[in-house]
């Protein structure tokens, strides 16, 4: 594959919140296994950092756990991808009776994610659940709800941390948009989640807070925004704070907002009219 332009990666979500992330999925996973063994089955190539980094968290809350690798491919015409899922190395382990949880690095279309829940169920498993650290619902057309989910998120190429562009990228510790310079102009607005914090970078309108409302509507844990970057928001993009401050509090966390520069004071009006 030859990228069509030279490659800009843009700070998304950062080894820190994974990290954290990681941890608090491991712990609802934990408390419904509560004993016994569990088989761990991670879909290849991109999920293998994520369940790595998960089976160890696992193990640490006592839960014993083995772990098997299936790898999923899409072909056409020999090279040409397809869409449709192709099963091109199998789980070793039975099934029959176990208790398993699929474990994948994102959820798109939905098409491999319902194929390979599908198969392993073929195998009567006693119970299965499915655990992915990124969730794209607005590209879905097959339909597919994973149990444990680590970040919904917009619309955007996404690599590190397991997730690649043409076998690259996959070693990075974080996560990053990837765009084109000469095919995908540089957005008007974007976030990063750095720990506990997100930056916003440029205007707050309707379509900005669609694409941070797929991340920060669904947070859980006390949250910062930092908007120093913001370049300023239309009411589309004030509604959306208030919406995500009472988000937060319906679950029981906080929302600060540091960095409002003095020449958003109009911003700052409305944000508290909100």
């Amino acid at each position: 594959m030859t990228a069509p332009g030279r490659v800009i990666l843009t700070p998304f979500i950062d080894a820190a919140a994974i990290q954290r992330r990681v941890l608090e999925l491991a712990d609802a996973i934990a408390k419904d296994v509560q004993s016994g063994e569990l088989l761990v089955a991670g879909v290849l190539k991109g999920g293998f950092v994520f369940t790595a980094d998960l089976v160890r968290v696992l193990n640490r809350l006592g839960i014993h756990v083995r772990i098997d690798f299936l790898r999923v491919s899409s072909y056409g015409s020999g090279t040409v991808s397809s869409g449709t899922p192709v099963l091109s190395g199998d789980l070793s382990e039975k099934l029959n009776g176990r208790r398993v949880l699929l474990v994948d690095d994102i959820v798109d279309t939905g098409r491999t994610s319902r194929f390979v829940h599908d198969r392993i169920m073929e195998r009567r498993p006693a119970w299965l659940r499915t655990c992915v650290l990124l969730d794209k619902p607005r590209r879905r057309v097959v339909p597919f709800d994973a149990d444990y989910i680590g970040f919904r998120v917009p619309d955007a190429f996404i690599v590190g941390y397991g997730l690649d562009y043409d076998n690259q990228y996959r070693d990075l510790p974080e996560l990053s948009v990837i765009r084109f310079a000469d095919r995908d102009p540089e957005p008007p607005f974007s976030f990063r989640v750095e720990g506990g914090t997100v930056l916003f970078k440029g205007h707050l309108d309707a379509k900005a807070a669609e694409d941070a409302g797929d991340t920060l509507l669904r947070w859980h844990g006390d949250l910062e925004l930092d908007l120093a970057g913001m370049q300023g928001a239309d009411r589309d993009g004030m509604n959306f704070l208030s919406r995500l401050r009472e988000s937060l509090s319906e679950k029981g966390f906080t929302l600060s907002i540091r960095g409002l520069k003095r020449t958003l004071q109009e911003t700052r009006q409305e944000y508290h009219k909100c």
